[in-house]
């Protein structure tokens, strides 16, 4: 059995915070989650990759560098090789805390410990409280200053700073909290200091503009920080300094502006507010988290529980043609979750836990791979779809900093209480102390392999209180028993079957769960997911169009591409919506067994005649892709941030657009422009390919290679109301004996914008 510590809340002092909650989740040690079942195998995976393979010395190489002390290791490669170093540090330390105060693991306890002792060193060398990886002053002096440039994922050019800043304190918050690391909680003050110091004479127009870059959940982090300390300032800081008007006050009006934000960053953010929420009582948190959930999960969710195409919110009328290889993200569907305890904690509906209980099953199990540090950065809900797992130690992207967490965070949602009742969330082998009652509940079940489970109680002498059993919102015929006599499953509006008792030792409550096969619809009908109680059911189909097979391959095999880019033809693919078979005759198997299968998850529905269609459309749109590959050296997907950094993105005054539901580049003034660095065959003729919108007017600019100017580019609304795409040829002697090449659009005189670009790729 392991030991499970809430690591949401502190919940002893958030209770004094907020007495008015009706109910909070078990506090350190009352959780241990059992050893049967999916979930206890997930676990044991992950446990074995962090504790046998994770090296701290070289998760901490950078922020040595940093500190000009000596590296002891070579950094890891992919996000932790570039400009996003450091975040993965925050979320390996959260899952060893974690594992130590389940396990007492020694070597768990060891590596945190050396990461807490190299974070306190950098401290020391910096002498101010500072120890990050992000240099002061290309970034943190410049900010300070006020004259800063900030994008929606970079400061001054540099990746997502906050964001690192947010998951370091994290996983310092989770040493002190769940490992006793009493260093670790000196050490996140003073870098919280230092970043209030920072920060601290900004006004509120520059403060906003630093919030448009990406920053995790450091107003909930901020709000941890006050629960353990009892300094004021960090509540303050998270109310007023971490308040973003342009993401949170739409919602406080109970506005959905949500189409085009980022679907992680919006996630994170809002589940910060609904601790705030949660911890202060804030009306205005609870009101904007409260619509956040019923915009995403009322509606925009896919039924996996996933949401958001390419990390995007989109309106749903276009659902149909943003079914890709991108759908939804493990990071922002574990940060919903985060705003569904809370919001529970306010209303405790089973509503909140189903969601809960379908994420973790379709999206979090579905999401880990069967090998240590396998997980999805996104889901693939395209017609023949698969699943594209990350490499143990090549990648570290947001997602796998989620995922080597979750397997420690399984139950954190399975049980809350208050003083007379105990909320039983979760069908999860697992075992509860509920020490101020002197009862301890063990849960058996292989949930979801099986649809049952057991509850035993145990006690030293009569127990009165209240058992409330979610009835999922799937099951149509539960049956429960206590102590071998059926009980009455009905319920009330809170969707909880009440068992209320004087309970004695051995008493058993069993509960039986069918869980029948039904049809869910998508998209006002469009299409159709097949489910089996929560879990959703891949139809496994053959790969016959497929010229790549992503299930063999490893997010981050190419460190120059990310999988899934798309380009015109791809989008005709998505468009046509047809599947390579009918649901008659497949084999179906939930979604989170699949491993290295093809799959189908939705379903069109339609005619036969226009299933006919459809498929002719998609034939056609495969074979036009297929040349197209051919033809493809490198390409970028313009506006996704994954693959503008895989191509070393640069620029100056340059944002990001969106037009069509496609997104662009553009840059304004003579100095404008913006950059990237793309693959060239060094024996081909080749040239450079874009795409720009018909109707820009009086746009004149220049496209360097190797900053040599190779063409002029004037928009002079050429092709009214159409994207087009012209070919510039590239003098072979840009290109000769090259591998990689810089390609670059830039402001000349008199220029008014440069682009905007829609996609960029260099072509045979």
């Amino acid at each position: 059995m392991t030991r499970f510590f809430a690591s949401l809340i502190c919940v002893v002092a958030a209770l004094n915070c907020c007495a008015a909650r009706k109910c909070v989740p078990f506090g350190h040690g009352s959780v241990s989650l059992g050893e049967e079942g999916p979930f206890a195998d997930a676990v044991e995976i992950n446990r074995a990759y962090l504790l046998k393979e994770i090296d701290p010395a070289r998760l901490a190489a950078e922020f040595r560098r940093a500190a000009g002390l000596p590296r002891k290791a070579h950094r890891y490669g992919g996000w932790e090789g570039g400009h996003m170093a450091g975040h993965s540090l925050g979320h390996c330390l959260s899952a060893l805390s974690l594992i130590y105060a389940h396990t007492k693991n020694g070597e768990a306890k060891r590596k945190v410990d050396y990461l807490v002792e190299e974070l306190w060193e950098c401290q020391l060398a910096n002498k101010d409280g500072y120890c990050l990886p992000i240099p002061k002053d290309k970034v943190w002096d410049r900010v300070k200053s006020g004259d800063f440039t900030a994008g929606e994922f970079d400061v001054c050019r540099w990746s997502r700073p906050l964001y690192t800043l947010d998951k370091v304190m994290r996983g310092l918050r989770d040493a002190h909290r769940a490992a006793g690391s009493a260093r670790a909680l000196e050490v996140e003050r003073k870098l919280a200091d230092w970043f209030l110091g920072v920060v601290a004479k900004l006004d509120d127009a520059q403060m906003q503009k630093l919030l448009v870059s990406e920053w995790g959940e450091l107003n909930g982090t901020f709000v941890d920080l006050y629960v353990d300390t009892k300094d004021n300032r960090y509540l303050e800081a998270a109310k007023t300094k971490l308040f973003d008007k342009k993401a949170f006050e739409p919602l406080v009006r109970g506005e959905d502006k949500l189409d085009g934000a980022s679907a992680r960053a919006m996630s994170e953010k809002v589940a910060g507010l609904a601790y705030i929420g949660f911890v202060d009582g804030s009306a205005d948190a609870v009101k904007a988290a409260r619509t956040y959930w019923n915009a995403v999960v009322g509606s925009r969710a896919f039924p996996t529980g996933a949401f958001g195409n390419r990390e995007r919110f989109f309106p749903q009328r276009d659902a149909e043609r943003n079914l890709g290889n991108e759908c939804g993200e493990m990071c922002a569907v574990c940060a919903m979750m985060r705003t569904a305890a809370s919001l529970f904690c306010e209303d405790p509906r089973a509503d909140k836990m189903d969601y809960v209980e379908r994420a973790l099953v379709n999206c979090v199990l579905s999401g880990i791979g069967r090998k240590g540090g396998e997980f999805l950065f996104y889901q693939s809900l395209k017609p023949v779809a698969e699943k594209a797992f990350s490499h143990g130690h090549h990648v570290w992207t947001c997602c796998v900093g989620a995922g080597v967490e979750a397997p420690e965070r399984f139950a954190e949602f399975a049980y809350f209480h208050n003083a007379s009742s105990v909320w039983v969330n979760l069908f999860l082998d697992s075992t509860l102390s509920w020490r101020a009652k002197g009862v301890t509940l063990t849960q058996k079940t292989r949930f979801p392999a099986e649809d049952r489970s057991t509850i035993t109680v145990s006690c030293k002498g009569p127990a009165k209180f209240k058992m409330l059993v979610r009835r999922p919102s799937w099951c149509a015929a539960p049956a429960v028993k206590v102590c071998g006599a059926p009980k009455s499953v009905a319920c009330g509006p809170d969707g909880y079957i009440v068992i209320d008792r004087t309970w004695s030792d051995g008493d058993v409550v069993e509960i039986d769960i069918p869980m029948g096969v039904r049809a869910e619809t998508y998209a006002d009908g469009k299409f159709v997911a097949y489910a089996k109680g929560p879990q959703i059911l891949a139809g496994l189909t053959a790969p016959e169009f497929r010229k790549e097979d992503f299930a063999k391959r490893r997010w981050g095999d190419d460190p120059h591409r990310a999988p899934g880019g798309t380009d015109e033809p791809a989008r005709a693919v998505l468009a046509s919506g047809g599947m390579p078979k009918r649901p008659e005759g497949m084999k179906f198997m939930p979604l989170w067994k699949v491993y290295e299968e093809h799959y189908t998850a939705l379903f069109p529905v339609c005619a036969a005649a226009e299933f006919q269609k459809r498929e002719n459309a998609r034939r056609e749109a495969e074979k036009a892709l297929a040349a197209r590959k051919a033809s493809v050296v490198d390409q970028v997907v313009i506006g996704w941030w994954p693959d503008e950094e895989a191509h070393r993105w640069n620029g100056a005054h340059d944002t990001v657009g969106e037009n069509r539901g496609r997104k662009f580049r553009h840059a304004p003034g003579e100095s404008g422009r913006f950059m990237y660095e793309l693959a060239v065959d060094p024996k081909a003729k080749q040239y450079v390919e874009a795409t720009f919108w018909g109707d820009d007017n009086g746009r004149t600019f220049e496209l360097c290679v190797d900053w040599k100017v190779i063409a002029t580019i004037s928009l002079e609304r050429k092709h009214p109301g159409q994207f087009f795409t012209e070919r510039f040829e590239i003098p072979r002697e840009l290109t000769a004996g090259k591998e990689r090449v810089m390609v670059c659009f830039r402001g000349k005189k008199g220029t008014t914008w440069t682009g905007a670009v829609f996609s960029l790729a260099i072509v045979k």
